[in-house]
């Protein structure tokens, strides 16, 4: 359904298939930053936002001055947002406003944390290092204080 309570057109989805959506919506879905947050748009042109935020009836894209860029499609009327952004194609700051009340760091828009050399020698039972980047750890993304946790 998008905001207006109309039922969601494909293109709308964001190229996101039903058995995606289910896993988001039902809690299943085993890596959710490979899906939420800022991604190249799978069908090939620009770039797509898809947020997770149970219960919001509207969301936004706000840029950092606080304009609004746009407002994000609802997919699911659990909660699940996207849109597509076909002109775009670089990373860009942006935050979440939620029901014109309140506006959050979107998590997932930030990269991953965890290097590839890292996973690399985890997996294969030589890191010595692990427990500087495992569990919980207080970061800096984009001047946004957080806590990174990786499992």
């Amino acid at each position: 359904m998008d905001n207006s309570g109309k039922q969601s057109t494909g293109a709308e989805s964001a190229s996101l298939d039903r058995e995606t959506i289910d896993a988001i919506v039902g809690g299943r879905l085993g890596d959710s930053s490979e899906v939420l947050g800022l991604h190249a748009n799978p069908s090939g042109k620009g770039l797509v936002i898809r947020a997770w935020i149970p219960g919001a009836q509207n969301v936004d894209v706000i840029a950092p001055g606080g304009r609004k860029i746009a407002s994000l499609d609802c997919i699911h009327e659990a909660g699940l947002f996207a849109k597509q952004f076909r002109n775009r194609k670089n990373r860009f700051e942006y935050r979440l406003r939620i029901d014109e009340a309140r506006v959050e760091d979107d998590p997932y828009r930030f990269a991953g944390g965890v290097q590839d050399d890292d996973l690399y020698l985890f997996a294969e039972g030589s890191s010595e290092h692990a427990y500087r980047w495992m569990g919980a750890h207080g970061a800096n993304r984009e001047g946004v204080d957080g806590v990174q946790f990786v499992v």
